[in-house]
């Protein structure tokens, strides 16, 4: 048995939740599963990320303080992330007391130890704002691809996705006028002391992640050290080193918050231990921070973390019939309506059968949706359950080599292979009793409802007039205007300056220049 540690990126607690945020956890999920199944030992860990300056934005729009938004927003999210059947262990809080004091305490001992260091940097000042700019209100040009993005990280996420330290052709995002650069202590850190040591943990064959393993390298080869502080009030207090209006950096807060709400749940040794298998599942635009930084900072802190078996498997981007998911035009796939039309396992089975497809990106299209769902789910899948539910053939058989190949996928993290190999396999019209029993407990680890149901349903457990889909085949055309028209009821009982600031936040952070720090 091995102990596996498993984390998924974290949803931001200022947003409705979409089906896009969640594909890193589906995954995640997916794997957990697996493991268990395997007869391993599996911590799942998700949570949100609740600190940083746009959700003191976003809150300032709201008329509410920060903490109260995030308290509104994990009370709505909590419930729809577990409707979608995500097995986590635990699903935190950044925002927790316990939190908090744990990572002043493990940035205390890092200035103690020297690892943190006072400077002085030039930092984007607007005076017409009469405020210093964290990284989400500086507009400019990546200076590394060219493409328009934020200050911090380039925000072509595909292909470059790099960390920088300033931009080119900046601008203010709150009043979008140029800015200044003025003197500015931060905290810093120097990353690129570590990069030998982390790489050879990163790189690994077995897992054939040449993009993870190419975007570590960069990242150490052109980023220096790394602010550890943000000029954002909203965030978690250096006590000891407080400077007006600064916290930590809110990539910082949620990396280490791994380790401290593996600490509070007594799992301690899931970072001492070196045999722990350690998987972060996240976009390509989290690599630097979780494949560079955050084993970095375990280092620095000289506590017998160990960084070994660190695997990034990455995710690309799910978008909505062509386009980017955007809250403010109702265009996505927005949980709270999603799971009221319907069962969530035919969300989570599009999500995985969109990445079957090799597309550069997982697009989301009505039609195709229905279309998928008709042929695996209702013609393979229930159609199988209705050969075999009235038999019992448990007669020894080969198993199939799809279910082989299958299993062969997930140990090499290619789950969107599997879950095709899965496909086609229920789908043959010549499919074996034995094969489709034998394939279940594979299945269930991407469709955890569906696959409970058919496996009862053989078993003669479940009401025998029962079916394991409950809407049948679908119609593209009412779905949708189904779906829609509960966006729409959603979107029209807000108030005027929430609608408001959430156009404003989904373009660039443009937000009200009254947004002072405090």
């Amino acid at each position: 048995m091995t102990q596996y540690f498993i984390s998924a990126g974290w949803p931001y607690l200022y947003d409705v939740p979409g089906l896009h945020n969640c594909v890193p956890m589906l995954f995640a999920d997916v794997y957990a599963r697996f493991l268990r199944q395997e007869g391993h030992e599996v911590f799942f860990l998700c949570g949100g990320d609740e600190h940083g300056s746009r959700i003191e934005f976003v809150a300032q729009g709201y008329g509410k303080q920060p903490q109260e938004l995030v308290n509104e927003k994990y009370d709505a999210t909590l419930p729809l992330l577990k409707k979608l059947g995500l097995s986590l262990n635990q699903f935190g809080r950044t925002s927790d007391t316990g939190h908090k004091q744990w990572v002043q305490d493990f940035i205390s001992r890092l200035i103690a130890s020297r690892k943190l260091y006072m400077k002085e940097q030039l930092v984007p000042y607007c005076p017409r704002c009469s405020k210093y700019l964290p990284d989400r209100f500086i507009e400019g040009k990546c200076p590394f691809c060219g493409d328009a993005t934020y200050g911090g990280q380039c925000n072509n996420k595909r292909t470059c996705g790099r960390m920088i330290e300033s931009v080119n052709d900046g601008r203010c995002a709150l009043c979008s006028g140029p800015y200044e650069v003025k003197g500015r202590t931060h905290l810093m850190f120097r990353l690129s002391d570590y990069g030998d040591q982390v790489l050879p943990n990163i790189v690994s064959d077995r897992n054939n992640l040449v993009a993870v393993t190419e975007r570590v390298k960069d990242t150490f080869q052109t980023v220096d050290e790394v602010s550890i502080t943000r000029d954002s009030g909203w965030g978690i207090d250096v006590t000891e080193h407080r400077i007006s209006g600064q916290s930590v950096y809110s990539w910082v807060d949620s990396l280490l918050a791994k380790v401290s709400f593996s600490a509070a749940s007594g799992q301690d040794l899931l970072w001492k231990d070196g045999s722990t298998q350690r998987m972060f599942f996240l976009g390509m635009d989290g690599v630097p921070f979780y494949g560079a930084l955050f084993p970095a900072l375990l280092l620095a802190a000289e506590e017998d973390y160990s960084i070994t078996n660190w695997t990034v498997p990455p995710n690309e981007v799910l978008i909505y019939e062509g386009g980017v998911c955007s809250k403010s035009t109702g265009t996505g796939i927005w949980l709270p309506e999603a799971l009221a039309v319907l069962e969530p396992d035919l969300w989570r089975f599009y999500v995985y059968y969109s990445y079957t497809q090799r597309e550069k990106d997982a697009d989301f299209r009505w039609e195709k949706f229905a279309e998928s769902i008709n042929r695996y789910l209702v013609n393979g899948l229930q159609a199988a359950v209705e050969r075999f539910r009235h038999h019992d053939d448990r007669s020894p058989e080969l198993v199939s080599p799809r279910i082989g190949k299958a299993r062969d996928h997930l140990l090499r993290f290619e789950a969107a292979a599997a879950f095709g190999e899965l496909l086609n396999l229920v789908g043959d019209p010549g499919l074996t009793e034995a094969n489709f029993r034998e394939a279940l407990p594979l299945l269930s680890c991407f469709l955890p409802d569906l696959g409970g149901k058919a496996h009862q349903l053989l078993a003669g457990t479940l009401y025998s007039g029962s079916s394991i889909l409950t809407h049948g085949r679908i119609d593209a055309h009412e779905i949708r205007t189904r779906y829609q028209n509960l966006v729409d009821d959603r979107r029209s009982k807000q108030e005027l300056h929430e609608e408001i600031t959430n156009m404003r936040a989904d373009y660039l952070c443009v937000c009200p220049t009254s947004l002072n720090e405090q």
